[in-house]
Order: C-alpha cells, then structure tokens, then sequence
C-alpha cells in the first residue's frame, strides 16, 4: 500500500521487516527513553533513564503486538 501510493523509505520501497522496525520504536508507542544509551553501556544507570512523553500513532495494542511478533 506504501510503495503502491508512491511512498519510499529514503528512496528505498518498504519492506514487511522496515514496517515492523519502525512500528518497535517506542516514539511510536508515545515515549522514548532519554539515556537509553547511557543505560545500555552501564546498567546500573538504568535509575537515570527519562521516559518522555511524545504523541502517539500507534496504540500500545499494536506497538506490543508488534513488538511480540519480532
């Protein structure tokens, strides 16, 4: 339906795995976690991640589908 419509991904056609990567992205969900970095390199600093509050394109019902499917 994308690529039909004329719709790329940076000039590349979208793909079923492209979808699904970009649909796992919390942002999607509603969130993101500042220091996300920060926690993977130490995981005691896990304390010091932010969860940020962004608008929401997906429902959190497909963001854990999607997200499960993986």
């Amino acid at each position: 339906m994308l690529n039909a419509s004329g719709h790329t991904l940076r000039g590349a056609v979208f793909t079923r795995a492209k979808v699904a990567r970009m649909l796992s992205r919390t942002h999607y969900a509603g969130y993101y976690l500042y220091g996300a970095r920060l926690a993977v390199q130490d995981a005691s600093r896990e304390a010091g991640r932010l969860r940020v509050a962004c608008p929401a394109i997906v429902s959190s019902e497909q963001f854990l589908a999607v997200v499960a499917g993986r």
